[in-house]
This record gives structure tokens, C-alpha cells and sequence, in this order.
């Protein structure tokens, strides 16, 4: 996984830049104080109770930054994963059903639907499960990896695997942090471009 002594150094990093990423910082302002806002509207709209009524409306309104409030990009690959919409529908009461594995149903998820990547993906699934999900798209792998925290994976080993690794360091990170993991995204990107950069775009990949 991640050596005792990366992960030391890692976190240490990650402690540096969350001195200087609070209130006033332009990011934080602009992703972490508009959560609750942001999971009050969708977090119903992703339960497994309102899944089977999904509208095309209400998913691509996800997709861009001004509702999202964290990630642009999103609608690039995503909206197409919206033309077939009980398709999408039933991928993401796979991606979302808890009685199952991540590492099972993430790839069953991805594979069901063009459009619907990891960045989309585990982006609603922090939305949906914030306590639980971190987010996996290319910025949080580059913070990752710059810090030494990115995961050593098996031989041939598959999406879902992998990403089960990297929740895993994040569900860590956030708890040894005290920061909740939409948080922790946020810090990871900021980590990457500190001067203060316009919203993540942090594709749909």
C-alpha cells in the first residue's frame, strides 16, 4: 500500500497546506463553504428512493460547476451519459448500493453506461455518502501521487480495486485530518495550485 514513512511525510504536507487553506482563501470560499448547500439539493436527488425517478434534468444540472459548486469538466463525457437515461438510472443504483463492495459494483457501474467515469462517479458518491466516498479524478491523483500517497496496485488489478485503495488513503487522510472528504478534495487540488485557481476542473475521467 502506502510505506509508514511516506505516509508520515504525506500527511505532513497536507497538514502544511491546511494551515493556509481556511476561510478567505479563494477556494475555500468558492468549493468548501457552499457544501451543505450543494448536499441539501443533491443528496435526495441521489437516493436510492428518488434513483428510480431521475430525471435527464436533474443529472446534468450536476455536471456544471455553478451547481456543483467543486468540479467543472463534468459535462464533457457526462452528458452523454444521460441519453439513455434508465440506463443510467440503473448504473447508479448499482454505484450506489451499499450492500455491496465498491470494489464489485464501481467497474459493474462504469462499465454499463459511456460517459459515466470515475470523476463522475465518485463525485457522486460523495455527495451521496460523504461520510464514506472520496473523490478519485485526475487532480486528486496528481496531489496524491506529488505527496507519495498514491497506492501501489497488484498486477492487472481492476478500476474497481484500485479505487478501493485510494478511498481508502482518503477515508484516512480525512479522518487524520478532521476534515470531511469534500474537504479533503478541495485541499488536494489547492495542495497542486495554491495561488488561488478558478474551480477544479477536474474532468470526467
Amino acid at each position: 500500500m502506502v510505506s509508514e514513512a511516506d505516509s508520515s511525510d504525506g500527511l505532513g504536507k497536507l497538514r502544511g497546506a491546511l494551515v493556509r487553506f481556511k476561510p478567505g482563501q479563494r477556494m475555500y470560499d468558492e468549493i468548501v463553504a457552499p457544501r451543505d448547500q450543494v448536499f441539501a439539493r443533491y443528496r435526495p436527488i441521489f437516493s436510492a428512493e428518488h434513483l428510480p425517478e431521475l430525471t435527464k434534468e436533474e443529472f446534468t444540472s450536476f455536471l456544471y460547476s455553478e451547481n456543483n459548486r467543486h468540479w467543472t469538466g463534468l459535462y464533457r463525457q457526462g452528458l452523454g451519459a444521460a441519453g439513455d437515461m434508465e440506463r443510467l438510472r440503473q448504473s447508479l443504483g448499482i454505484l450506489l448500493d451499499e450492500n455491496r463492495p465498491i470494489a464489485q459494483r464501481f467497474p459493474e457501474a462504469l462499465d454499463m453506461v459511456a460517459g459515466l467515469g470515475k470523476g463522475i462517479a465518485t463525485a457522486i458518491l460523495t455527495v451521496a455518502y460523504p461520510e464514506s466516498y472520496g473523490v478519485w479524478n485526475n487532480a486528486s491523483e496528481a496531489a496524491l501521487r506529488q505527496v507519495e500517497l498514491w497506492p501501489r496496485f497488484e498486477r492487472g488489478e481492476g478500476v474497481g480495486g484500485r479505487y478501493e485503495k485510494i478511498n481508502a488513503i482518503l477515508v484516512r487522510l480525512s479522518t487524520d485530518l478532521k476534515i470531511d472528504l469534500w474537504t479533503l478534495d478541495a485541499l488536494l487540488w489547492f495542495l497542486l495550485e495554491p495561488e488561488e485557481p478558478p474551480l477544479v476542473d477536474a474532468g470526467s475521467v
